[in-house]
């Protein structure tokens, strides 16, 4: 009969022109075709089953469905603290002991706690918080570690952990950890000098234009320039002198005025 059926298919696929009974046998052969092949696995399907059995589920480190609701900074920490990567080449809570008696701001933080309410001790090692109100160690500025400061030291090695990003991504990883004094500036500083990011990175500033000088005026006071000096002691409620200068001749002519003009006024 499966001679038959399968004929009947060659000739007739869409099945217009066979009786209902043939055409209903086809589709009954066909389901049953169709669940024998369901039943058989493929030869891949079973060398990967035998290659994954015994191994155990991997279970992701952070499921959203639990904690879906994470917050900005929270996104933000991730990665290693920076704390970490500076221990791992010095005794940092050692090198901060001893540098606090030289240092005279924790001298006397370390001598008086309580009138530096903004500082807090703990383990031998003086705390503030940062803007975030996270714990943060502070770092005596003017501490020498092999040759070289430690906030210099510090500054490496977060500019490299970060991928030497700019001085504000450094600045933020940094302060997540350390605070020191003029830690900004220092930053500033140790970035603008990164031989690295001189070398590879590109000005991001539209290309600058070449300078020209002001024309010559052909008469006086055809052009000037305008500028205020003050604030002065009060006469006749003028505080203010604006300066007027004639670009041709460098005449001056000095008018009293208000620090409360405005521009629609001077003009």
């Amino acid at each position: 009969m499966n001679v038959y059926v399968n004929a009947d298919i060659c000739l007739d696929p869409d099945g217009e022109l066979l009786p209902t009974d043939c055409y209903m046998e086809i589709c009954i052969a066909a389901t049953r075709r169709s669940k024998r092949l369901t039943k058989q696995k493929e030869q891949r399907v079973i060398e990967a089953e035998t290659m994954n059995a015994g191994q155990k589920e991997l279970t992701p480190s952070h499921d959203l469905a639990v904690d879906d609701d994470v917050t900005v900074i929270a996104s933000s920490n991730d990665g290693t603290p920076l704390q970490v990567h500076v221990e791992e080449s010095m005794d940092l809570r050692k090198v901060l002991q001893d540098a606090y008696n030289k240092d005279t701001i924790c001298t006397k933080i370390l001598a008086l706690p309580e009138a530096h309410p903004r500082f807090s001790i703990h383990e031998g090692l003086i705390w503030t918080k940062n803007q975030l109100k996270w714990d943060i160690i502070c770092i005596p500025k003017d501490v020498f570690q092999r040759g070289r400061r430690l906030v210099e030291i510090i500054i490496d090695h977060a500019h490299q952990v970060i991928g030497h990003y700019s001085q504000f991504k450094t600045s933020d990883y940094i302060q997540r950890s350390y605070w020191w004094l003029s830690i900004a500036a220092d930053i500033e500083a140790f970035c603008a000098s990164c031989a690295k990011c001189q070398m590879n990175k590109t000005s991001t500033f539209q290309p600058q234009g070449l300078l020209h000088g002001l024309s010559i005026p052909e008469r006086p006071w055809q052009s000037i320039r305008i500028d205020f000096m003050g604030p002065l002691p009060q006469s006749h409620d003028y505080d203010y002198l604006m300066v007027i200068i004639d670009l041709l001749s460098s005449e001056v002519y000095l008018a009293p005025t208000m620090t409360r003009v405005t521009a629609k006024e001077i003009a």
